[in-house]
């Protein structure tokens, strides 16, 4: 089965991403926003439901909504710092074919 090559492939492409993307964030807290007392962090929320797919087989669709959340005084960077980047359906990557840990990203 080809399936755990592509999704490996896909994965890394993911978590490259995805820690791009957490570097960009954290440098622009650093550097730029924190100095302002402002905080910015990548959320994103996924609901899973289920249909049943041509052969009535169960399947499941994911609803993802992505959003950048930004805390304006010390009391609010505080509690976003200890909120997490994802809620909801997170997958672990550990299914048949592999895939990505979404745990270990900053956004779904």
């Amino acid at each position: 089965c080809v399936l755990p090559l592509i999704y490996r492939s896909r994965s890394k492409e993911i978590s490259a991403w995805s820690a791009a993307l957490k570097e960009w964030q954290d440098d622009w807290n650093r550097e730029e926003l924190l100095k302002l007392g402002i905080f910015l962090k990548t959320q994103s929320f996924c609901r899973a439901r289920y249909t049943s797919g041509p052969n009535g087989e169960a399947r499941k669709v994911r609803d993802t909504e992505r959003w950048l959340t930004f805390a304006l005084s010390p009391e609010e960077i505080e509690k976003l710092k200890a909120e997490p980047h994802l809620g909801g359906d997170v997958e672990s990557g550990e299914g048949c074919c592999g895939g990505t840990n979404e745990g270990e990203c900053c956004v779904h």
